[in-house]
């Protein structure tokens, strides 16, 4: 019977990949099948990677519809969302616009009979603080060939600027923070501040435009475009205000449209099925891959790329490497899409059922904490019922659902009590490269960097780490050979500076691992680093106690009552350890690096924080992850 059960849910987890790579209408099939796998080995008291992996995948692939909306309009003219995904406005019937708020769900204003009879609208913008919406309109009346750009200011509904323009002008360019426009057409480019109501400086050799794109921060414009009398393609980056060129290079193939990253240092190029990523500064290009369509939009923080495929779905995919991630379908065409504020969530509109559809966007983690700046420092409470999380400006406490009960999002503590503080001091050793004068000295300071004292060693020293309680200090000593480096591994006592204990590495390591060594949380190990993994040494009497194998090691983390080890590594996964049997039990795909890991004490919670400065939070126990997949499922679980 055991078996029987062990062998079904294998079938389940192969069965739950394959509809997964079959087609994105699957997604959900694919992870009944996983959760029905992994509740199997749970059910038998066993741990299974591959079954937890297919569960996490399938998570992190099938999107949620969380919100819908019906506008209730007849027609839909026009619509754009706002650079942040926060604010949409609509153009319908003849004469009205509608604001709408997709965070706050709601109908901001709505007003008619604005823009004059006899007139269509080409198209709309609306600034992120949704204070300014644009409208670009084109005169029908006979003998008139005119396009007019009116700014609206919101809620007066009253005209704040109005250009008016020969010939049928069709795209609309606002600037993130709504004070530049540009208005594009066929060989035609315009542009203004709104504030003052002047012409923007804009060069006029153009011949056919392809797109235009404001930074983030206002400062620069990119256009796309083909000189006149030329076939080449030209991309050029200027100063919004003077006007003068920062950078410029030639494309190749014909471009289809523009995106800034979020930090206005790279940007993507839409061209013939094809992304490329380019740095903004020299023009170079990073990275491409192949693209299924002609447009697409990029999240707020860059990492993220979504596209319309046959109008009526859409496919987000990793503006990095353009890996699919997730596959949103709908009943009618998609006339407007946008990343929502948050990054992690994305809104459209249908133009035929006049919806507004809000989609979570999968499930990488169970939640990802910022504290308005890049967080410094995360830390579980010794109950595990609270997350701490500190940045420069802020720390705040995070309440955790409690075990066996709804997995609710995690809200703010009033919590006043101060964070645990495992380690009272730190070290700071020569490191690598070796710079003169320092080659042999370790200080050692307390938790807010004041200098407590310094030691002198007659070997350079790569790495240092101290104990809980500052008496005993792990050093990492090397001379180097023609063969690299000949590392060893010390130990010393902190009041007398006696030496301890010496133990040569068994193998010669590559210079930027041997800066890695720490103290395990209860101080029975020192670790250390290689190619292969992180080397556990018993640190009373530097024998070898263990091996973690985990290639291109970066960070390792040791859950405080002893029973789990999580490491991460250059393979861009975090993988879980049971100790003492050094027995793999979960496997976590990281899309984010990661710089610190930390596991709860009652080994049910996972703490990365990332290189972005974002602490995410990822469950650990298969019966959580089970009730967080049928969450997502809206189904019982089994």
């Amino acid at each position: 019977m055991r078996q029987e059960k062990i062998a079904l849910a294998r079938q389940l987890i192969n069965q739950s990949e394959a509809l997964r790579d079959i087609s994105p209408d699957n997604l959900k099939m694919s992870l009944r099948k996983a959760v029905n796998a992994l509740a199997l080995f749970n059910e038998l008291g066993m741990h299974s990677v591959d079954a937890d992996l297919a569960l996490r995948r399938a998570m992190e692939l099938l999107p949620t519809r969380v919100i819908e909306h019906d506008v209730e309009l007849w027609t839909i003219n026009a619509s754009a969302f706002d650079p942040t995904g926060r604010f949409l406005v609509i153009a319908h019937g003849r004469n009205e616009i509608l604001l709408w708020d997709t965070v706050e769900q709601l109908k901001i204003d709505a007003w008619t009979k604005v823009l004059p009879t006899m007139v269509s609208v080409q198209a709309v913008a609306v600034s992120a603080d949704g204070r300014n919406v644009v409208t670009l309109t084109y005169n029908a009346n006979q003998n008139i060939d005119s396009s007019t750009v009116t700014v609206w200011q919101v809620p007066e509904r009253k005209p704040l600027r109005q250009f008016k323009l020969s010939g049928r002008l069709e795209r609309i360019r606002l600037s993130p923070g709504g004070r530049y426009i540009c208005i594009l057409g066929p060989g035609l480019l315009w542009g203004w501040d709104i504030v003052n109501g002047e012409r923007l400086e804009l060069f006029s050799e153009v011949g056919s435009i392809y797109d235009l794109k404001f930074s983030p921060d206002e400062h620069y414009m990119t256009i796309a475009y083909r000189e006149r009398g030329k076939r080449n393609f030209v991309v050029r980056i200027s100063d919004v205000i003077s006007g003068n060129e920062k950078s410029r290079w030639v494309q190749q193939k014909r471009i289809n449209s523009l995106r800034w990253t979020t930090d206005s240092l790279r940007i993507l190029i839409s061209a013939q099925n094809t992304v490329l990523i380019h740095d903004a500064l020299t023009g170079r290009q990073l990275a491409g891959y192949p693209q299924t369509n002609s447009g697409f939009i990029v999240s707020p923080n860059g990492s993220l790329q979504a596209e319309r495929i046959q109008n009526y779905n859409v496919q987000i995919r990793s503006a990095q490497n353009g890996h699919e991630l997730f596959y949103l379908t709908h009943s009618s065409e998609v006339k407007s899409m946008a990343f929502r504020p948050d990054g992690n969530s994305f809104v459209t509109l249908g133009l035929v059922d006049k919806k507004i559809r809000i989609w979570e966007l999968g499930c990488r983690s169970f939640a990802e904490l910022s504290n308005g700046d890049p967080i410094s420092h995360v830390e579980f409470s010794s109950d595990s019922v609270l997350l701490f999380t500190r940045s420069a400006s802020h720390e705040r406490w995070w309440v955790l659902p409690p075990k066996n009960r709804t997995l609710e999002p995690l809200r703010d503590s009033n919590s006043t009590k101060l964070a645990p503080n495992l380690r009272q001091y730190q070290v700071r050793a020569s490191g690598w490269p070796l710079p003169e004068g320092e080659k042999n000295r370790v200080d050692i300071r307390n938790v807010r960097g004041e200098h407590l004292s310094s030691h002198e060693f007659s070997s350079p020293v790569l790495a240092a780490a101290i104990n809980r309680d500052s008496s005993r200090l792990a050093i990492t000593t090397g001379t180097i050979t023609r063969g690299g480096w000949r590392l060893s591994l010390e130990t010393w006592g902190v009041n007398r500076l006696e030496r301890s204990g010496v133990v040569p590495y068994p193998n010669l390591l590559e210079d930027k691992y041997a800066g890695f060594l720490v103290f395990s949380l209860d101080d029975r190990f020192v670790i250390s680093a290689s190619k292969v993994g992180f080397t556990l040494w018993d640190s009373e009497k530097l024998t070898q106690a263990g091996i973690v194998y985990h290639k291109a090691p970066q960070t390792i983390a040791f859950q405080p009552n002893g029973t789990l080890i999580a490491t991460s590594g250059g393979d861009k996964k975090i993988r879980i350890w049971e100790l003492p049997n050094m027995l793999e039990i979960a496997q976590i795909e990281q899309t984010e690096p990661v710089k610190e890991l930390v596991l709860s004490p009652d080994d049910r919670w996972l703490a990365t924080l990332g290189e972005d400065g974002v602490t995410r939070l990822w469950l650990l126990q298969p019966d959580d992850l089970i009730a967080q997949a049928c969450a997502q499922l809206r189904t019982p679980c089994p």
